[in-house]
């Protein structure tokens, strides 16, 4: 992936450093655009990296694919404009601004040249033993276009993801927290940190997957006993690989519950790459006689086809549905994933088998979906709110509620029947 060459020098410099409630108001914008999987709109990534107990670097990125290049008049150049404005705030006084700021970000390339993400980041003022949120505006100048997104942190001296900050082999940074599975890449820790020695802990699949809405209780982001636990030194910036797919912390051998957590997923991830990868979803439409017996297929692909033909009955709309599905899956991956992949999560359980909400009102802390007229009685909404787990501060849960079950058995019957709800 290429970079943006004028923001190199950002990142050299950030390198000598890595050496040394709800809202009571609800929003009524509409967010229903950030989970539309089709307009090109712009989707960041972001990630925070603690350098010391007053300061905080604040990373962006953003796909060149998802921004208008125009071409320079005279030129064979294409230019990108772009304007990044944060402000941060205590998340329990979300109306007193701490600290702001304005980025202005250009990028000029050539046709045919528009994969490569665009970095940048902000130092902010962020004093330790708080919970701040941040508020980032990021405009499109070339298409008039704003994007409005929440980032959460708590600022702490107790390990958390702002402690450390993971950079592939080309040194850049990795903001998702995300890595490929067998792939080289650094961790750094935050020179907020004095210690040295820390604790590698694996799990392939703690959380395990979001029961359906009219369940009385929900996911479990409690941590179980590892998998697998080894000493990590963090004494340089030395090359390392994960050995498998799946969930890691980094933890303080004296202090074990407060950890650094990302996932190891596979390279193509989001993108379902793996026919294995097609199993496991079923699951919310599925039997449990129905999945038992797709599991322990050997042929994973003989499987996943036997199951959607045995509900469509037909091969043409099995082939329709199953795209329309799996493309459900990919996009929850896409928007979802924090300590789990995308589709397993709360979220991820709803939009899979729903689909894009038709209006979404968001806050720093909740999010409110709304599926049909709002004033019509036949609407059907899903209350999000956020949690902070010591694993993550972006864990956003249902409000589970029995009067779900009829609507949600109606939809599940639907796919069974062989018709996209």
């Amino acid at each position: 992936m290429r970079i943006n060459r004028t923001l190199i020098i950002f990142f050299a410099i950030a390198s000598l450093l890595f050496g040394c409630s709800r809202s009571n108001s609800t929003s009524k914008i509409n967010f229903a655009y950030k989970y539309d999987p089709e307009p090109s709109i712009i989707r960041p990534d972001f990630k925070l990296f603690h350098l010391s107990d007053q300061l905080s670097n604040f990373y962006f990125g953003i796909n060149a694919k998802e921004v208008l290049y125009t071409k320079v008049y005279g030129d064979s150049t294409y230019e990108a404009n772009l304007k990044i404005r944060y402000k941060l705030y205590l998340q329990s006084d979300a109306q007193t601004l701490i600290d702001s700021a304005t980025y202005q970000m250009r990028d000029t390339t050539v046709e045919g040249m528009f994969s490569k993400s665009l970095l940048g980041g902000f130092t902010v003022k962020a004093k330790n033993e708080n919970n701040y949120f941040i508020e980032i505006r990021i405009r499109d100048e070339n298409r008039d276009l704003n994007t409005v997104e929440f980032f959460n942190f708590k600022k702490s001296q107790d390990i958390t993801n702002g402690h450390f900050l993971l950079l592939d082999s080309n040194n850049y940074p990795l903001l998702n927290d995300q890595i490929a599975e067998k792939k080289p890449f650094k961790i750094v820790k935050s020179p907020w940190l004095s210690k040295t020695a820390f604790q590698l802990n694996f799990y392939e699949n703690p959380f395990g997957m979001a029961p359906p809405p009219f369940s009385e209780n929900g996911i479990n982001y409690s941590l179980p006993e590892p998998i697998r636990t080894e000493q990590l030194f963090l004494l340089d910036t030395t090359f390392v690989a994960a050995k498998q797919k799946g969930f890691y912390s980094i933890s303080d051998v004296q202090s074990p519950n407060n950890f650094y957590t990302f996932l190891s997923v596979d390279e193509d991830y989001p993108i379902i790459s793996d026919v294995k990868q097609l199993l496991q979803p079923t699951r919310f439409i599925s039997t449990q006689k129905e999945y038992d017996k797709l599991l322990s297929n050997p042929n994973p692909k003989e499987g996943v086809d036997e199951f959607w033909l045995n509900i469509t009955k037909d091969f043409n709309r099995a082939k329709q549905i199953l795209g329309t599905y799996y493309g459900r899956v990919e996009s929850s991956n896409r928007f979802f994933t924090d300590v789990q992949e995308g589709w397993r999560t709360d979220r991820g359980l709803i939009y899979l088998i729903y689909g894009a909400p038709s209006t979404i009102y968001k806050g720093y802390n909740y999010e409110k979906w709304i599926y049909g007229e709002e004033t019509n009685m036949l609407a059907i909404s899903f209350n999000f709110t956020r949690i902070e787990t010591p694993v993550s501060t972006n864990i956003y849960i249902l409000e589970r509620n029995p009067t779900y079950k009829t609507n949600w058995y109606k939809a599940v019957d639907n796919w069974r029947q062989g018709r996209v709800y």
